[in-house]
């Protein structure tokens, strides 16, 4: 509601600015708004990319897009009125005043959308949850033309605060069905202490950007570890570390619609993980397996909320991709991409993939159905895949 709210008097303000200037210098203010744009991208992109801290990432990248955008705007309202001097208009005031109202709206409605994807995916879930609550900013969304949003898309690295892919779009509002809380004692019951010998750290390289990639992965057959694909995007090397050691691993599966990649590790002689054949129902008990943060391992307990089909971007962001997800009570972070949704008894539900960021308390899994095709191919795969450049 607030968002709309500040949409609403910008739009108002800019508005009236605009007639009060009239077409000329609402249109140079235009031009020099869009070009202000262009150029505040490449530099956030340019500074976003060397900033470690995501909450300062995001306030940097913000402010740049804001500070070029409406300085570009303000040295071109300059030149306008300039140019305003040497022509009269007498005979079409009011429609010089109209049209520029209208021009200078424009500008409103293009800066409330520049600002509103990145503080979508802030990582704070108030912010986020304010932004996606928003029901003039998706139709907003809707009307922007390919061209602005492919030049926006560029900085989508730069303003990723979670490491994980946006299962819904950036301002697409989350729903989460209530369900009972977590079984607190499951993860330490016998069966999950010994599926978690199973899962594993997945630890990626990707020279081509300069980064680590922590997630995680499982053991589904002899030598094949499952895990995400926006895991392994853009990697020249990839390794796992199991309780048993280090060892390099091999890419040779790579579905990056579902977002799912299968490794061959050579050597490897843990348990492989049954696949649960039955899908499970909102508020059965589940358990979140892998290495959230890039840390050490972790199981907790978790509740199906639903499941089901959702629409939504690929972890590109360059198409929509319908996938058949479970939805998580639970806390799912960067680094937990990849592991296992296990059941009670050890066997696999699905693969973790994704949060709201909107709501910390809701994650997402790839059901057992959804990565099925997955499980077949990879595990007689033998051939490395590419893994095309870095994930966003």
């Amino acid at each position: 509601m607030i968002a709309d709210v500040i949409v609403v008097l910008l739009v108002v303000c800019f508005a009236a600015l605009g007639y009060h200037h009239g077409l000329i210098q609402s249109v140079s203010s235009f031009v020099g708004f869009v070009v202000g744009l262009v150029v505040g991208i490449r530099l956030a992109v340019f500074i976003g990319n060397r900033i470690d801290t995501v909450a300062t990432r995001i306030g940097v990248v913000v402010a740049v897009l804001v500070l070029f955008a409406l300085g570009g705007q303000a040295i071109a309202n300059f030149v306008g009125t300039r140019i305003k001097k040497r022509v009269r208009w007498s005979s079409a005031r009011r429609v010089d005043r109209v049209l520029g109202g209208l021009v200078s709206a424009t500008i409103a409605v293009l800066l409330c959308w520049v600002v509103a994807l990145p503080l979508a995916v802030s990582t704070s879930p108030q912010v986020s949850a304010a932004i996606k609550s928003s029901k003039l900013l998706p139709l907003i969304d809707d009307a922007v033309p390919n061209s602005a949003r492919d030049l926006y898309a560029s900085i989508k690295q730069s303003i990723s605060s979670q490491g994980l892919p946006d299962v819904l779009g950036p301002l697409t509002q989350s729903t989460a069905v209530e369900v009972g809380p977590p079984k607190a004692g499951l993860p330490s019951t016998p069966a999950i202490v010994q599926a978690g010998k199973s899962v594993v750290k997945v630890q990626a390289t990707a020279d081509q950007c300069s980064r680590i990639i922590d997630g995680s992965g499982f053991v589904f057959a002899p030598e094949r570890v499952l895990t995400n694909s926006h895991v392994v995007a853009g990697t020249s090397s990839v390794e796992v570390q199991t309780i048993n050691g280090v060892r390099d691993a091999t890419v040779v599966y790579n579905d990056e619609q579902t977002d799912v990649a299968v490794l061959k590790v050579p050597g490897l002689t843990l348990p492989t993980l049954p696949i649960n054949p039955k899908r499970a129902a909102s508020d059965d008990d589940a358990v979140v397996a892998g290495y959230p943060g890039g840390g050490p391992y972790q199981a907790q307990a978790a509740k199906i909320r639903t499941s089901g089909e959702i629409s939504g971007p690929n972890f590109r962001d360059t198409g929509t991709v319908v996938r058949d997800v479970y939805a998580l009570k639970a806390h799912v972070i960067k680094g937990n991409s990849g592991g296992p949704l296990l059941a009670p008894d050890g066997s696999v539900l699905g693969v973790v993939f994704a949060s709201a960021t909107d709501n910390s308390e809701v994650g997402y899994a790839l059901t057992q159905n959804q990565v099925s095709d997955a499980l077949t191919t990879g595990a007689k795969a033998t051939k490395q895949v590419d893994t095309g450049s870095c994930a966003g």
